[in-house]
């Protein structure tokens, strides 16, 4: 992570912010029968919602893992970053998976939201950990200027991007 001057700051936090709203956005959507949405007005709901549980964890692990990931980052967010990705991209996407969720409210959970499940956590392993290991490798000031090819990224150049 770097900031070299308050407008650094200022991008990064602003980006955690909006990510952090994108979750909010998506729970609201979630958890808000569609009636309610079209009227205006709470009401309320007898079913335990296991997918839009599930759909939220993903949402919510998707966001705690960017956020992250920038800590990782040993470059600047650009506003363009902050506005396109966090201020747009990232809540129209949850905001779909949210609306998509919420539309098969009272489906049962099938092998398809398993796979789904299965295929999220490995993709976000596939994320995180090559990233961390090379972020503790880059700290290292002997690695300076050089390529980081150990762990999964011996495997794969951009492994960090398969599992997206």
């Amino acid at each position: 992570m770097v900031h070299t001057t308050v407008f650094d700051h200022i991008r990064y936090w602003l980006k955690v912010v909006l990510l952090v709203v994108s979750v909010y956005i998506e729970y609201g959507i979630l958890f808000r029968p569609l009636e309610a949405l079209k009227q205006k007005k709470d009401v309320s709901r007898s079913t335990f919602a296991v997918r839009e549980w599930i759909c939220l964890f993903c949402g919510a692990a998707f966001v705690a893992r960017v956020v992250l990931q920038m800590v990782f980052w040993s470059r600047i967010i650009s506003w363009v970053e902050v506005f396109a990705e966090a201020g747009i991209i990232i809540p129209l996407s949850l905001a779909s998976l949210g609306f998509g969720a919420a539309r098969k409210r009272a489906a049962a959970i099938g092998a398809m939201e398993v796979i789904g499940v299965i295929l999220f956590l490995v993709g976000t392993y596939l994320i995180v950990w090559p990233e961390y290991t090379r972020h503790l490798w880059k700290r290292d000031p002997a690695n300076a200027g050089r390529l980081y090819v150990g762990g999964l990224f011996g495997v794969c150049r951009h492994i960090n991007y398969f599992g997206e």
